[in-house]
């Protein structure tokens, strides 16, 4: 049995060689093929280009020897079925030719906490079902903020509300507490400083770190007196990038 000369993937009319070391598993492949073909690059046009997309791959159905052999296809939706396959492909061909494809699908897959209500925080991943389980081909792109929430000033106490004796929240909500509200393109839970006593202007001096895509353009704060919310903020995130030198700025789309 001669070794193959590496994999030749075929997404449309499109064929792109990987030579030398064959993969060892179904995710490794699918990731050797979206690297091959930018499939990270895509950018959404509307809406429906955000849902999840959904990588495929197919071997030839090589078993077969007879003439018709290379017209049909197998799922290679396992190691299991990987190995299989190039263990076929390779007694007959030079390259191991797998197909591509590339699906969006509505439905909804497992997924990691931190999304937006109404739609995945994700930028556009790309995944792919190995035996019934999703995973991460392309992992989205994501930047990170480290906000500081330092005081407030000129708090109006004389509206401070008391705590409710009857609340079932937990005694550390007493207090005064700053809450970085979850919002579009914001990754993660939402973040809530210490509670402090009430005062005209409490202080934390606390740092987050936040992670980030494209789809953010605004951070939302909450003031929060013994557990009610007494008032809120919003930064829009072209009001921070002012501030940033344009030598330290980075591509906006």
């Amino acid at each position: 049995l001669m070794p193959a000369a590496g994999v030749q993937f075929r997404h449309g009319t499109i064929c792109k060689q990987s030579p030398g070391q064959l993969p060892s598993t179904a995710l490794s492949c699918a990731k050797r093929a979206a690297h091959l073909f930018g499939l990270a690059q895509a950018k959404p046009t509307n809406e429906s280009d955000r849902l999840p997309r959904w990588l495929r791959l197919y071997g030839e159905d090589l078993a077969k020897g007879s003439k018709g052999a290379g017209k049909l296809v197998v799922p290679i939706d396992s190691d299991e079925a990987l190995q299989s396959y190039i263990e076929v492909a390779g007694w007959c061909r030079l390259w191991v030719e797998i197909k591509v494809c590339m699906e969006t699908c509505s439905f909804k897959a497992p997924t990691e906490a931190g999304e937006a209500e109404g739609g995945s925080d994700l930028s556009m991943p790309v995944r792919i079902l190995l035996d019934g389980v999703p995973h991460d081909v392309v992992s989205p792109l994501l930047n990170q903020v480290v906000m500081e929430v330092v005081e407030a000033k000129k708090l109006p106490l004389s509206v401070t509300p008391s705590p409710d004796p009857e609340s079932e929240k937990p005694a550390a909500s007493n207090g005064v507490t700053v809450v970085l509200r979850k919002v579009s393109g914001l990754v993660g839970e939402e973040q809530v400083t210490k509670a402090v006593e009430p005062n005209a202007a409490p202080s934390w001096n606390e740092e987050f770190t936040l992670r980030c895509n494209h789809r953010l353009h605004k951070f939302r704060l909450a003031i929060l007196v013994n557990g009610q919310e007494l008032g809120r903020a919003e930064l829009a995130i072209e009001s921070l990038l002012d501030k940033i030198p344009p030598s330290r700025r980075g591509p906006i789309s």
